[in-house]
């Protein structure tokens, strides 16, 4: 998946981030103003070779997480499927309320989108062959490839049902040890990731030592314990973002 990610980033920057340039000089230097790359790029999509005479600046796009990159890259789409739905999945990269909408992921309209007037379409290989070829005779498209039933996250859904299955859930754990993990090392995921993943089994396994001893004989489920003490934790939360 991450290799994925990395080609679809590429894919994106080889054809957007040259348009973009940048307004700031390294300190200590007197560079001259230079003018970004206007020249031909050639990215490669899952159909091949794809040739542009310029980097694109018009850009539509009609999946989610090609938006998140392109608006990363400082590429706003002159398009977008499902604008609202966007903007509510992604907080982090949002988008203009006001940028056109096309249509619905996977049903997007082809007389909206050409009436934009593109410079470029980018879409994923989840949308039906059928519908990238008719889209290809209005517009320029690029055509990435989509998610499948082997990304690792799709793995890690099973493994976390197959567990649940056989432990129980385990409420809580998800909300306390993340934030935990940040309060001690900072919000950086190189650090942040290892001590929740740490710390989450930690809080699992005093959850179920102190379900097994405190009223032996009888035992309490150690999602129990973990709602015990993530609720509180969690309503602490709501209170603190209240009040900062």
């Amino acid at each position: 998946m991450k290799l994925r990610a990395f080609a679809t980033a590429t894919a994106l920057t080889a054809l957007f981030l040259a348009a973009c340039g940048t307004t700031e000089e390294p300190a200590g230097t007197a560079a001259p103003a230079s003018s970004a790359p206007s020249g031909p790029v050639d990215p490669t999509d899952e159909r091949g070779t794809v040739h542009l005479d310029a980097p694109a600046k018009n850009v539509v796009s009609l999946e989610w997480g090609l938006t998140e990159n392109l608006v990363a890259l400082g590429v706003k789409p002159v398009g977008q499927a499902d604008v609202k739905g966007y903007n509510v999945w992604d907080s982090v990269f949002p988008i203009d309320a006001s940028t056109p909408d096309v249509g619905r992921r996977g049903e997007a309209s082809l007389d909206s989108i050409v009436a934009l007037d593109p410079d470029r379409v980018v879409t994923t290989t989840d949308l039906q062959e059928t519908v990238i070829a008719q889209l290809a005779k209005k517009v320029p498209v690029l055509a990435l490839r989509g998610s499948d039933g082997s990304d690792p996250i799709a793995v890690a859904a099973v493994l976390t049902a197959a567990a649940a299955c056989a432990v129980g859930a385990l409420p809580f754990v998800g909300l306390v040890a993340p934030h935990a993990a940040r309060a001690l090392v900072g919000g950086k995921h190189a650090r942040s990731v290892p001590v929740a993943v740490g710390l989450g089994a930690v809080l699992v396994s005093v959850a179920d030592t102190v379900g097994r001893t405190v009223l032996a004989p009888t035992q309490l489920a150690a999602g129990l314990v973990t709602a015990l003490i993530g609720a509180p934790y969690f309503v602490w939360l709501l209170w603190r973002s209240r009040t900062a």
